[in-house]
Protein backbone atom coordinates (compact mmCIF):
# COMPACT_ATOMS: atom_id res chain seq x y z
CA UNK A 1 0.00 0.00 0.00
CA UNK A 2 3.01 2.27 0.00
CA UNK A 3 2.52 2.95 -3.68
CA UNK A 4 2.12 6.46 -4.95
CA UNK A 5 -1.21 7.93 -5.84
CA UNK A 6 -2.41 11.21 -7.25
CA UNK A 7 -1.57 12.83 -3.90
CA UNK A 8 1.73 11.03 -3.20
CA UNK A 9 2.56 7.94 -1.16
CA UNK A 10 0.70 7.41 2.10
CA UNK A 11 3.93 7.76 4.06
CA UNK A 12 3.91 11.47 3.12
CA UNK A 13 0.76 12.03 5.18
CA UNK A 14 0.73 9.71 8.19
CA UNK A 15 2.35 9.63 11.60
CA UNK A 16 6.06 8.88 11.97
CA UNK A 17 8.08 7.84 15.00
CA UNK A 18 11.62 8.61 13.97
CA UNK A 19 11.98 7.16 10.49
CA UNK A 20 9.24 4.56 11.05
CA UNK A 21 5.85 5.17 9.40
CA UNK A 22 3.04 4.24 11.80
CA UNK A 23 0.17 6.05 10.10
CA UNK A 24 -1.78 2.92 9.21
CA UNK A 25 -2.34 -0.10 11.44
CA UNK A 26 -4.72 -2.92 10.72
CA UNK A 27 -6.00 -6.18 12.10
CA UNK A 28 -8.43 -8.28 10.04
CA UNK A 29 -11.03 -5.78 8.78
CA UNK A 30 -10.21 -3.09 11.37
CA UNK A 31 -8.00 -0.20 10.28
CA UNK A 32 -6.55 2.71 12.27
CA UNK A 33 -5.22 5.75 10.42
CA UNK A 34 -3.00 8.15 12.38
CA UNK A 35 -1.64 11.54 11.50
CA UNK A 36 -0.25 14.50 13.43
CA UNK A 37 -2.23 16.90 11.25
CA UNK A 38 -5.87 17.02 10.23
CA UNK A 39 -4.80 17.59 6.61
CA UNK A 40 -2.68 14.42 6.75
CA UNK A 41 -5.60 12.42 8.10
CA UNK A 42 -7.81 13.76 5.32
CA UNK A 43 -5.22 12.57 2.78
CA UNK A 44 -4.96 9.12 4.39
CA UNK A 45 -8.74 8.70 4.29
CA UNK A 46 -8.78 9.82 0.67
CA UNK A 47 -5.91 7.57 -0.42
CA UNK A 48 -6.72 4.44 1.58
CA UNK A 49 -10.50 4.54 1.87
CA UNK A 50 -11.65 6.35 -1.24
CA UNK A 51 -9.01 5.63 -3.91
CA UNK A 52 -7.87 2.20 -2.66
CA UNK A 53 -11.51 1.23 -1.98
CA UNK A 54 -12.58 2.25 -5.48
CA UNK A 55 -9.65 0.38 -7.06
CA UNK A 56 -10.48 -2.85 -5.19
CA UNK A 57 -14.27 -2.33 -5.36
CA UNK A 58 -14.55 -1.99 -1.57
CA UNK A 59 -16.81 0.41 0.30
CA UNK A 60 -15.82 1.57 3.78
CA UNK A 61 -18.72 2.11 6.19
CA UNK A 62 -18.83 5.69 7.48
CA UNK A 63 -21.32 4.66 10.18
CA UNK A 64 -18.64 2.39 11.70
CA UNK A 65 -15.87 4.98 11.25
CA UNK A 66 -14.88 7.49 13.91
CA UNK A 67 -12.32 10.24 14.44
CA UNK A 68 -10.46 10.81 17.72
CA UNK A 69 -7.94 13.45 18.66
CA UNK A 70 -5.40 12.87 21.42
CA UNK A 71 -5.02 15.38 24.21
CA UNK A 72 -7.32 18.06 22.83
CA UNK A 73 -10.89 18.79 21.86
CA UNK A 74 -12.10 17.70 18.45
CA UNK A 75 -11.13 20.36 15.93
CA UNK A 76 -14.13 22.35 14.72
CA UNK A 77 -12.34 23.38 11.53
CA UNK A 78 -11.62 19.83 10.39
CA UNK A 79 -14.41 17.93 8.69
CA UNK A 80 -13.31 14.66 7.13
CA UNK A 81 -15.57 12.84 4.70
CA UNK A 82 -15.53 9.41 3.18
CA UNK A 83 -17.84 8.34 0.35
CA UNK A 84 -19.43 11.81 0.50
CA UNK A 85 -20.47 11.35 4.16
CA UNK A 86 -18.93 13.05 7.20
CA UNK A 87 -17.04 10.93 9.73
CA UNK A 88 -18.00 11.80 13.33
CA UNK A 89 -15.56 13.03 15.99
CA UNK A 90 -15.75 11.12 19.30
CA UNK A 91 -14.18 11.45 22.74
CA UNK A 92 -13.93 7.66 23.27
CA UNK A 93 -12.99 5.06 20.68
CA UNK A 94 -13.10 1.28 20.99
CA UNK A 95 -10.58 -0.66 18.88
CA UNK A 96 -9.94 -4.41 19.21
CA UNK A 97 -11.59 -4.45 22.64
CA UNK A 98 -9.57 -1.53 24.02
CA UNK A 99 -11.13 1.82 24.89
CA UNK A 100 -9.12 4.93 24.02
CA UNK A 101 -9.99 8.30 25.57
CA UNK A 102 -8.90 11.22 23.43
CA UNK A 103 -9.09 14.07 25.92
CA UNK A 104 -6.88 12.33 28.51
CA UNK A 105 -4.73 10.18 26.18
CA UNK A 106 -5.54 7.10 28.28
CA UNK A 107 -6.80 3.59 27.61
CA UNK A 108 -9.11 1.29 29.56
CA UNK A 109 -7.90 -2.30 29.74
CA UNK A 110 -10.48 -3.50 32.28
CA UNK A 111 -12.63 -5.30 29.68
CA UNK A 112 -9.59 -7.19 28.38
CA UNK A 113 -8.51 -8.22 31.90
CA UNK A 114 -12.07 -9.17 32.86
CA UNK A 115 -12.39 -11.41 29.80
CA UNK A 116 -8.97 -12.99 30.35
CA UNK A 117 -9.41 -13.68 34.07
CA UNK A 118 -13.01 -14.80 33.58
CA UNK A 119 -11.91 -17.41 31.06
CA UNK A 120 -8.99 -18.41 33.28
CA UNK A 121 -11.30 -18.84 36.30
CA UNK A 122 -13.82 -20.89 34.34
CA UNK A 123 -11.09 -23.18 33.00
CA UNK A 124 -9.70 -23.68 36.53
CA UNK A 125 -13.14 -24.52 37.91
CA UNK A 126 -13.92 -26.98 35.13
CA UNK A 127 -10.56 -28.72 35.42
CA UNK A 128 -10.93 -28.99 39.23
CA UNK A 129 -14.40 -30.51 38.90
CA UNK A 130 -13.35 -33.07 36.33
CA UNK A 131 -15.41 -34.44 33.48
CA UNK A 132 -17.81 -36.67 35.40
CA UNK A 133 -19.62 -33.97 37.41
CA UNK A 134 -23.34 -33.29 37.18
CA UNK A 135 -24.07 -30.34 34.86
CA UNK A 136 -26.38 -28.63 37.37
CA UNK A 137 -23.70 -28.82 40.08
CA UNK A 138 -21.12 -27.38 37.68
CA UNK A 139 -23.48 -24.55 36.75
CA UNK A 140 -24.10 -23.81 40.45
CA UNK A 141 -20.37 -23.66 41.21
CA UNK A 142 -19.64 -21.42 38.20
CA UNK A 143 -22.49 -19.02 39.06
CA UNK A 144 -21.39 -18.90 42.70
CA UNK A 145 -17.71 -18.28 42.03
CA UNK A 146 -17.88 -16.19 38.84
CA UNK A 147 -21.14 -14.50 39.02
Amino acid sequence: MNQGSRTGPITDHGLHIGQLFVGCAGYADDIVLMSALCHGLEKLVDILCTQYGAFWNMQFNTLKSQLLTSGACSPDHCSITMNNAAIVWVMKLKYLGLSFFGNTCTTDLSAVFRKFYGQLSLNNILSALGGSTNEMFTLHIVKTLCG
